[in-house]
């Protein structure tokens, strides 16, 4: 896998017939259009459609979307299924995540991978509140991601995760977004590690992750 989002950009447009990656969800969202009511996208905007023998969906999407609320989120109303494991958006068609809790108690998510946030960015509040086994967050976008939560405090972006074990991977600019100090919600809890990224070269353990995902 490239270690630079760019060079990924180019290897998906030349050799991978997939840009965007979900694990564990197959047996629900089992069709294009299924999966493209979850992304607020046309099921037209998704080709190459797969899901493997452990229900991991694999596809190309051909448009950028912005998350919707509670997209992911495990109760009655949005998507009651605790079984989400990964959310992977190589190619960075992801560029927001609307108001709330759009991954809201998963908690078996491991690992998300969004390099291309913009359009403010994550709008929502408590986007990853209970996903206790979350252990790598990559948030990276251009200069149009100002956002993490509706303010630069703390909006509990990261409540209820397994503290100890999450690493997360940022943009830099939410090093002093906060009057000159870190953003709240890389300050709310005690991570195992926040850290700040000046260019869009992926962390070693980002690649490592990404390889155990991607054929």
């Amino acid at each position: 896998m490239a270690g630079d989002f760019d060079e990924m950009r180019r290897l998906i447009s030349d050799l991978l017939p997939h840009n965007t990656f979900i694990g564990g969800v197959g047996s629900v969202l089992t069709t294009p259009a299924l999966l493209a009511d979850r992304l607020g996208i046309s099921s037209s905007n998704i080709e190459n459609f797969q899901i493997d023998g452990s229900n991991n969906i694999s596809c190309a999407i051909t448009s950028n979307y912005s998350l919707p609320n509670g997209a992911f989120q495990n109760s009655s109303v949005y998507f009651p299924y605790n079984i989400l494991t990964y959310f992977v958006d190589l190619e960075g068609k992801c560029t927001s995540m609307q108001f709330r809790r759009n991954f809201l108690f998963q908690s078996n998510l491991d690992f998300v991978f969004f390099p291309n946030l913009s359009d403010d960015g994550i709008h929502s509040d408590e986007t990853f509140r209970g996903c206790s086994s979350l252990k790598i967050a990559y948030l990276y976008g251009d200069s149009g991601f100002i956002k993490l939560g509706p303010s630069a405090a703390a909006n509990s972006i990261f409540w209820a995760v397994t503290y100890a074990n999450l690493d997360v991977y940022i943009k830099d600019y939410f090093a002093t977004n906060n009057s000159g100090n870190p953003d709240g919600d890389l300050t709310q809890f005690s991570l195992k590690s926040v850290n700040y990224l000046s260019s869009t070269a992926i962390p070693i353990p980002v690649q490592n992750k990404l390889n155990t995902i991607i054929p």
